[in-house]
């Protein structure tokens, strides 16, 4: 793993997105090899990601495996290589994964004849441990059980490209199966459950070869959980629906938001669509496309939203996006504002060439945003992390950061919040011992604008608008400083360390 510092050049000002060569960091397998096609499915929640690899061959050729890195001390690190107990050549295990607290769920969705299975791991400190095999307990041969799965809390969801979705729940120690669903208008062959998302008491289910507007034209299903009942709540279909768009292949939900891929639409040139929930309605709320798309890039091959913060945003991959090669792949990062959404940012990954499909899979959190490209090195595969900041994505505030047994263990930096902002911001850090602590803001050229001496300071975390550095976008002498990038840069002690900014007027 490698952390790649390159220019960072965007300008939030303007509509169209700017290609970003960002800070971005690498993630590889410790013991990485050809055709494992590492990342074809990724996953990110707080200071976890989880990264499938289905053609790994531990355990026989294809049996597959999962990696789970951690962000510690600033450094993503691997932190468990993730393989079935009873895993087999053929198995495609990690073709699909999640993970949400000490919880991460796998997909093998070759096992036992095709059948498939889901399994369950649970953190123990630095330990990963699989704490239970998910089985339908209808399953069959070739119903490819777990093509798709995620978790949440302590409720787990898998679908059944063969036309069935599986909710199970965490009961005491034990995960059982909560409920099996189907659409009321199910047909043979709508491909129901291929893609599934669920947050808390909602859930979307992709049927991309629905034909409600034609032949594979496609649509999503959002069910919803009162009194642990699931109930269809809407089915979804995109307002310029059409023959062949494929809408469902991807899908997400976060908060009141869902988005759903559509990597057919328009020749391939993709779209991706978000509905936003008032009271049990749901309603399309736009249509996202790239600003440089084209036929076959297949833009919404990957979706994932953020809508549980207060700043919305989505990530959309393009794996055949012809941008460094031909089928090199792009990522291209959306911003809600108002009612509107608003193209932010295109990432093609420092290192990318042709054929690497760099996009193929997708996920965003309230601090950072993960891809896959899932050919890279002739499918060895690699996994690229970026923070919100270079995703063009306003940062989560730190204040409600807790310290695990009342001990700051480092000195740490934290992006600014909000941001991009206007006029004011807030800068947090924290201190694992007594320190002088100073900071300074510079421009693009290196002018000092504005320095802090905030004197001596007890060790503390200094997260919160309270205790934070607040900057009022002034400089030494009192005048407002324009639009554009800073960078900030602490001095506490010994420990130095910058970061970046944005301020737009």
């Amino acid at each position: 793993m490698k952390k790649v510092p390159i220019l960072f050049i965007v300008m939030l000002a303007m509509c169209q997105a700017t290609i970003i060569h960002a800070e971005e960091v690498k993630l590889t397998a410790g013991d990485a090899a050809a055709d494992d096609n590492f990342s074809t499915s990724v996953a990110i929640s707080g200071n976890y990601a989880i990264v499938g690899a289905p053609g790994n061959d531990d355990d026989g050729d294809r049996s597959g495996s999962a990696y789970i890195f951690v962000l510690d001390g600033g450094v993503w690190a691997q932190q468990a290589k993730l393989t079935a107990k009873d895993g087999a050549g053929g198995d495609f295990f990690g073709r699909s994964v999640s993970i949400d607290g000490d919880w991460a769920i796998v997909s093998s969705h070759h096992d036992d004849i095709w059948s498939g299975s889901a399994y369950i791991y649970q953190r123990d400190g630095k330990n990963w441990k699989e704490h239970g095999k998910l089985d339908p307990d209808d399953g069959e041969a070739n119903d490819s059980f777990a093509f798709s799965v995620d978790i949440s809390g302590d409720t787990a969801i898998k679908g059944a490209d063969s036309g069935s979705v599986f909710v199970y729940v965490r009961v005491k120690d034990k995960w059982v199966e909560e409920q099996k669903f189907t659409p009321r208008d199910a047909e043979g062959g709508d491909i129901f459950g291929s893609a599934v998302s669920i947050d808390g008491d909602y859930a979307i289910i992709g049927a991309l070869w629905d034909d409600d507007k034609g032949n594979r034209s496609g649509s999503a299903y959002i069910y919803k959980r009162v009194r642990n009942v699931w109930q269809q709540e809407a089915k979804l279909t995109a307002s310029d629906g059409a023959r062949n768009a494929e809408f469902g292949f991807s899908v997400h939900i976060s908060g009141k938001y869902a988005i759903v891929g559509a990597y057919g639409h328009n020749s391939g040139t993709g779209a991706a669509y978000v509905f936003v929930r008032n009271e049990d309605k749901w309603k399309e709320e736009a249509k996202l496309t790239a600003s440089d798309g084209q036929p076959k890039d297949d833009f919404g091959i990957s979706v994932s939203i953020n809508g549980t913060t207060g700043n919305i945003g989505a990530l959309v991959g393009s794996y055949r996006h012809d941008g460094k090669g031909s089928n090199s792949g792009a990522v291209y990062s959306f911003l809600r504002k108002g009612n509107a959404w608003v193209e932010r940012a295109k990432l093609t990954g420092s290192d990318v060439e042709a054929a690497d499909r760099f996009g193929v899979s997708v996920s965003l959190s309230a601090n950072h945003g993960i891809t896959g490209s899932s050919l890279k090195n002739g499918g060895t595969g690699a996994a690229y992390i970026y923070n919100a900041f270079d995703l063009a994505l306003p940062v989560e505030p730190l204040g409600k950061q807790v310290v695990l047994w009342g001990q700051i263990r480092r000195n740490a930096l934290y992006q600014n919040f909000p941001n991009p902002f206007n006029p004011e911001t807030w800068i947090p850090y924290q201190l694992a011992e007594d320190a002088f602590v100073t900071l300074t803001i510079s421009d693009l050229t290196g002018y000092v604008v504005r320095t802090f001496n905030v004197g001596h300071q007890p060790a503390a975390m200094y997260t919160s608008k309270e205790r934070a550095i607040y900057w009022d976008g002034r400089n030494d002498t009192g005048e407002p400083v324009s639009s554009g990038i800073y960078f900030y840069h602490l001095q506490a002690g010994d420990f130095a360390t910058t970061k970046k900014m944005i301020i737009i007027k």
